[in-house]
């Protein structure tokens, strides 16, 4: 909560205990007149999702991520055959133009399409093992940025029911670990060696049609 008085900006961290005709009471008694109240309750930043998707085996896309945000690239997850998402854990910028980079994710995606479409592939998931490393690699990049610092923050998550320090020590899974440059440059060009690719028949090359 901020309270405004003319330019000064000053913020109120005592939780708020209720609401009078004049102004928000908090917890610690103190009353703190203002002329309107605007709720500005953030973003959801689980990444868990409103609604359910299933992958393999009917398992839930929100339990995958329950424990430990993690995923492969940012834009996908094993088990979850076929599926690509943008701006997952770890997809967001701390500075640079997300814009762009959701460009160059859409055209990611169109590759990894056009290649589907035209080698005689089912199925591409992203593996086990790269999805592992890219979550660690984010882990101890941020370690080393100001965003692992320890404080409140929405770029951080915790356990359900973290205490307050537990979630100031939280990790980062919001910020892409590095430049927004940076990842125009990764997702420029898909690792097809980071995917279980699944060919719709035993013959690798049946994509070469009848000849």
């Amino acid at each position: 909560m901020e309270a405004l008085s003319g330019e000064n900006v000053n913020a109120i961290l005592t939780p708020i205990s209720h609401v009078d005709n004049t102004g928000i009471v908090t917890v610690d008694g103190r009353h703190h007149p203002v002329d309107a109240i605007i709720c500005a309750t953030g973003f959801d930043t689980t990444f868990l999702g409103t609604f359910p998707i299933y992958g393999r085996g009917g398992g839930g896309h929100q339990d995958k991520r329950k424990d430990r945000h993690s995923s492969y690239l940012s834009i996908g997850v094993d088990g979850f055959p076929n599926f690509f998402q943008s701006l997952g854990p770890n997809g967001g910028l701390g500075n640079g133009n997300l814009i762009i980079i959701i460009e160059y994710i859409c055209e990611y995606f169109a590759k990894c399409l056009q290649k589907m479409s035209t080698q005689n592939i089912l199925t591409m998931e992203p593996k086990k093992s790269a999805i592992d490393h890219f979550t660690s690699f984010c882990e101890a990049y941020h370690k080393r940025t100001v965003f692992g610092e320890e404080c409140m923050s929405w770029y951080k998550t915790a356990p359900e029911n973290a205490t307050l320090e537990e979630r100031k020590r939280g990790r980062v899974t919001a910020i892409w670990p590095g430049s927004s440059l940076h990842a125009c440059k990764v997702f420029q060009t898909p690792r097809f060696e980071d995917y279980e690719i699944q060919f719709v028949d035993s013959n690798v090359f049946g994509w070469f049609g009848n000849g």
